[in-house]
C-alpha cells in the first residue's frame, strides 16, 4: 500500500488499510452520470464492468445510488428500493439477493440512498437530499432522534444532495458532489479548510 503523505491532495490518496483498490467503490453520480465505477488497480471501470460484479442489479440498470463498507468482510450496494449484499473473499454478491431496503433496515428511508458512509465506530451514516441518518450497525437500525439536517449537523459539508462518501481509513473522509470533492477530518468533525476542490486535476482516472 502506497503510504506517501497525501495532505496536499496533489492526487487521491491510496485506499483504505485492508481495502483493495477493487473494491473500492462511488457513486457514478460523482461524474454526473447514471452509471457505477470501480476501482480496480487505479483505473475506472465502466458500468459493463460493475455489471460483471454486480449483475442482480446492474443487468436492467446500470445505476448504483449508494455503496458502503460494512468493515465485516460485506460491501452493501443500493438502488432504488432495492440492495445486495456483495462478499470480498468470494468476490460476489450472496446468494437470495436484491432484497427491499423495507423490513430489513430499520429507521432507513425504503426507497431511494443518495449515500452511506461507515464511520469506523461502529456507526454508518446514509444520506438523503438535505437529511441524514445515524445507522447502529450492533443494534441494527437508525439511532432514535433521526433523520436530522444536514444543515448544521455537519460544518463546511454541503448542505444537500450529497453524491457519495467514503472513509479513507485515516481519520478523514471524502464527500463528493458534482464535479466537487470535500474532506472531511473524523476528530475535528469539521471539513478540512481549503475545501470544496474540483475531482479533475485531484483524482487521476475518476
Amino acid at each position: 500500500m502506497n503510504t506517501r503523505d497525501f495532505s496536499n491532495d496533489t492526487a487521491h490518496p491510496a485506499p483504505p488499510s485492508g481495502l483493495s483498490r477493487r473494491h473500492l467503490f462511488a457513486t457514478g453520480a460523482v461524474l454526473g452520470l447514471s452509471s457505477a465505477i470501480a476501482v480496480s488497480g487505479g483505473q475506472a471501470a465502466d458500468a459493463d464492468t460493475l455489471g460483471a460484479l454486480v449483475p442482480d442489479m446492474s443487468r436492467k440498470s446500470d445505476r448504483i445510488d449508494a455503496a458502503v463498507n460494512w468493515g465485516n468482510g460485506k460491501v452493501y450496494f443500493f438502488r432504488g428500493s432495492q440492495y445486495i449484499r456483495y462478499d470480498i473473499a468470494a468476490d460476489r454478491v450472496d446468494p437470495g439477493y436484491p432484497k427491499p431496503i423495507k423490513g430489513y433496515w430499520p429507521g432507513l428511508w425504503s426507497d431511494r440512498i443518495d449515500a452511506a458512509v461507515n464511520w469506523g465506530n461502529g456507526k454508518v451514516y446514509f444520506f438523503r437530499g438535505s437529511r441524514y441518518v445515524r445507522y447502529d450497525i450492533a443494534a441494527d437500525r437508525v439511532d432514535p432522534g433521526y433523520p436530522k439536517p444536514i444543515k448544521g449537523y455537519w460544518p463546511g459539508l454541503w448542505s444537500d444532495r450529497i453524491d457519495a462518501a467514503v472513509n479513507w481509513g485515516n481519520g478523514k473522509v471524502y464527500f463528493f458532489r458534482g464535479s466537487q470533492y470535500v474532506r472531511y477530518d473524523i476528530a475535528a468533525d469539521r471539513v478540512d479548510p481549503g475545501y470544496p476542490k474540483p475531482i479533475k486535476g485531484y483524482w487521476p482516472g475518476l
